[in-house]
């Protein structure tokens, strides 16, 4: 199973022109982090990729490459979510979405397949793509955990790893 991750761009609310240069260099922050989580919550054995929208450009080869396409956005994030969303379905992917941005009444947010509406809820989702018996909705599910695994970090990649704050971890 290929499960492509999407982090949407983020529209520029930036008035001046200093901002909007300065939002260029440092495009990339740790917002992208609950993908990281949901990637945790999918087996192991699925190929998984992330892109994130603000840093890379989605291509067609890797909407083709993917069996779902998993989108999490936020509510500043909905003009490039419904980009995504329209060049998904042209090419007849299926779409999960998560995040903050998306009631699963909305209209707009009709042509989605699933809403999973916590990371934790992949763990659900993706039994039921074992069993074939999948939801349009799976409702949020509570961890008391916050530990992302190290390996999961790899998905950033390169070009996200020099302009992301680096935290300490609780020893």
């Amino acid at each position: 199973m290929n499960i492509l991750l999407l982090y949407p761009e983020k529209e520029n609310t930036q008035k001046s022109f200093l901002d909007r240069v300065s939002s260029f260099l440092f495009t990339s922050k740790s917002e992208n982090i609950n993908l990281i989580e949901i990637s945790i919550h999918l087996p192991l054995i699925w190929e998984e990729k992330l892109l994130d929208l603000n840093i890379n450009r989605l291509s067609s080869k890797d909407i083709s490459w993917a069996d779902y396409v998993i989108i999490c956005a936020e509510k500043s994030q909905t003009k490039s979510s419904a980009e995504i969303i329209n060049r998904c379905k042209s090419m007849n992917k299926k779409l999960v979405m998560c995040g903050n941005a998306l009631q699963p009444n909305d209209t707009e947010y009709s042509f989605i397949d699933h809403f999973v509406m916590n990371a934790a809820g992949f763990e659900v989702f993706s039994n039921d793509v074992a069993n074939n018996c999948l939801h349009k909705t799976y409702q949020p599910i509570f961890v008391t955990e916050n530990h992302v695994p190290f390996q999961a970090y790899s998905l950033w990649g390169m070009v996200g790893k020099f302009t992301r704050a680096i935290q300490n971890s609780p020893a």
